[in-house]
Parts: C-alpha cells; structure tokens; sequence
C-alpha cells in the first residue's frame, strides 16, 4: 500500500510513500529507525512498485555486519557502480537518524546529525516521487521536508559543499534564519516534523545566510 506523505509514523514495512511535489533542490528526506538484522534499505524511486520494476536514483543500504552504507542507482534494470566508502556508523538494534538533502547535481547524506557522504546524481530526479523502506528496518517515522527557494549554483558556500550537516544548533547571524536540520527527536503521533529554516529574501546571493560549520 502507497501513503501519502509528508510525516508518516511507525509505519508497516516493506514501506512505500508518495511524495507530493516529487523531490526539486531543497528537499530533505529524513527517516529514522532501528535495523534488526540484514540490510536496511531505503530507496528514492520512480514509482509505487517493488524492485526491480522502478527505477532508483538514490539507493542506500545500510549494512552494519558488513561494516558498509552502500550507495547506488538502479535504472534501466541494470545497478551501476557501488560506492562503499565510510564506514557504517548504524549498528544493529540502535536508533538512527539518516537524512538526505536534495541539491542540483548531488545528495547529501547525513547520518546520526553528521555529514556522511555526497551522492552525485545519475538520473533525472524529474520522476523520483516515491520514497521506499524495506523490511529489515523498524521505521519511527518518515518524513520530507521541502521548501520554495532557492539552492545557490555552484560553487556551493562552503556550508554546502563541505557538509553543514554536523551542525544542529539553530542559531541566526544579522537577523537571518540559519539553515540546519533538527537532532534525532523523539516524535510521537500528530507532533509536526521541525522544517528548514531559511531566510527566503536573500538565500541566492547571501551564503551568510547558510551556517558555515567548518
């Protein structure tokens, strides 16, 4: 069954939800759960149907035993070239918090409040409206946080292209609101997913706008 999302909580898995707006720059995709054995994937694909009847533009698999979060795209029924650097910060039976920033030409992956990993895109994110988890995982919550503005052409602020993601303190700097995604919070059914914070009127042209974090 497809849901509907923007907030979705302790959900069954396998799990599949619909993303309304599909996922333009700007959008962060956070989930959080436990992994109980197995690898714990979760997917950012075209369609509602399982694998291998969709394509995926962003695969991660997390994979504790194997010491590994793999990440892949999976198009034209054919998987491309694995990347495995990193580590595996998730161990089995503990919570984590993994976020997927959405930008122009990459993801930024960010797991437990820190920086992991880029993904550079190698699809079209035009018809990636579905966000997949599978059953190896117990999903907390699920969530897509996507706002109207814009992200800065690259070169990034370094804030961006270093990774801004360590950071979880909101602060402001001249008035304006910082960008940050929230720590790993405990949400209970009906609270409201924390958004992104921005200052809308001069994001383009004020990297200051961004927390530099490094």
């Amino acid at each position: 069954m497809t849901s509907s999302m923007i907030s979705v909580y302790s959900p069954s898995t396998p799990f599949v939800g619909s993303v309304p707006g599909g996922l333009p720059p700007g959008s962060l995709i956070r989930t959080t759960g436990v992994v109980h054995e197995g690898f714990c994937h979760i997917d950012l694909q075209t369609g509602s149907e399982p694998y291998p009847n969709v394509d995926i533009a962003l695969h991660i698999s997390i994979r504790p035993s194997w010491n590994q979060v793999v990440r892949n795209t999976f198009q034209n029924r054919a998987w491309g070239t694995e990347e495995t650097d990193g580590g595996c910060p998730i161990r089995y039976g503990q919570r984590f918090e993994l976020l997927v920033l959405v930008l122009a030409n990459m993801f930024k992956i960010a797991i437990n409040g820190v920086h992991f990993r880029d993904y550079h895109h190698r699809m079209s994110l035009s018809s990636v409206k579905y966000v997949s988890v599978n059953q190896q995982c117990r999903i907390n919550s699920v969530s897509t946080e996507i706002e109207n503005y814009c992200i800065p052409a690259p070169p990034y602020p370094r804030s961006l292209r270093d990774g801004y993601l360590p950071d979880v303190k909101q602060r402001t700097s001249g008035g304006n609101a910082s960008f940050v995604p929230q720590p790993i919070l405990s949400h209970s059914p009906g609270t409201p997913t924390p958004g992104l914070l921005v200052d809308r009127s001069n994001l383009y042209n004020n990297s200051s706008a961004l927390i530099d974090t490094i």
